[in-house]
């Protein structure tokens, strides 16, 4: 019997959106949208909790897209006949997280994405 090898690969990374790059990007949409100067969303804090709100929903909302599609996928190999992906499939996360004495890893196995978040 041969095994189905697993593929590794980040399906989400919400770096961007902390990043300097985003809150320019979401400046120059506000200002946009708005219909305002790209200086005066910068200075003005009305401006900015729209652009902190903006990308706030833009993390959930590409979050919930990516669970969806990746859920989607999962589900026509698992109901499909191709003999080169078996229809027992698991996903697998592994992660890491920065503490203040050492890093903490872990692995965690589901059925679909959404119940692995």
């Amino acid at each position: 019997m041969d095994l189905f090898m697993p593929a590794e690969r980040v399906l989400y990374n919400r770096s961007y959106y902390f990043s300097d790059e985003a809150v320019d990007d979401y400046n120059e949409y506000i200002a946009d949208r708005d219909g305002v100067n790209i200086d005066v969303v910068s200075s003005l804090d009305f401006f900015m909790n729209e652009v902190w709100k903006e990308i706030d929903y833009a993390i959930d909302n590409d979050l919930s897209d990516e669970i969806s599609c990746f859920d989607r996928m999962l589900r026509d190999l698992k109901c499909g006949g191709d003999p080169e992906h078996p229809t027992e499939i698991s996903v697998v996360a592994k992660g890491t997280v920065e503490r203040w004495d050492e890093p903490s890893r872990g692995l965690v196995v589901a059925d679909s994405l959404l119940s692995l978040v």
